[in-house]
């Protein structure tokens, strides 16, 4: 079992796609993306995106059961990301994706690897690419379909 920790932020910045969509909107992407990635890699690999600020300042449909979705809360996201890495009994298992070379320094020194979010982004877009030529059937874009499934995912929580 692999453990992702991706540095949120950073990789957001990356993505060009999504540079005109309001901040919660690349959050969802990001989400999203990660998700998908999941399903096309081994389902006991655990994914954790980690972003700077506070849990309240992201709407409730972007959180998700399979993607780990956490705030640094008054600390920086590269601290909890580095806490993540020193406090893990299993470092040689964790994939960190970040540009921040003090991170990539720090969580290799700590026997966890690294891989840049450029190259990481790389693999996303080329597994996103053969799922879309897959999907051409359908009429409704794929990140659509996943805002509406959270929807529904959370009305049918409240209800019962």
């Amino acid at each position: 079992m692999l453990h992702f920790i991706v540095d949120g932020y950073n990789l957001i910045n990356k993505i060009a796609e999504i540079k005109n969509l309001s901040l919660s909107d690349k959050r969802s992407y990001l989400v999203f993306l990660l998700e998908d990635f999941r399903r096309t890699t081994s389902l006991n690999n655990k994914i954790s995106v980690v972003f700077d600020g506070r849990e309240d300042v992201i709407p409730s449909e972007v959180l998700s059961r399979r993607i780990e979705v956490m705030f640094s809360k008054g600390e920086s996201a590269d601290l909890l990301i580095k806490k993540l890495v020193k406090n893990s009994s299993s470092p040689r298992s964790i994939l960190v994706i970040t540009e921040d070379k003090a991170i990539i320094n720090y969580v290799r020194s700590r026997g966890a690897n690294s891989e840049k979010s450029s190259e990481f982004l790389k693999k996303l877009k080329k597994r996103l690419k053969k799922k879309r030529e897959l999907e051409d059937n359908f009429k409704i874009d794929t990140f659509k379909a996943y805002q509406i499934t959270e929807e529904l995912r959370r009305i049918w929580e409240e209800k019962y």
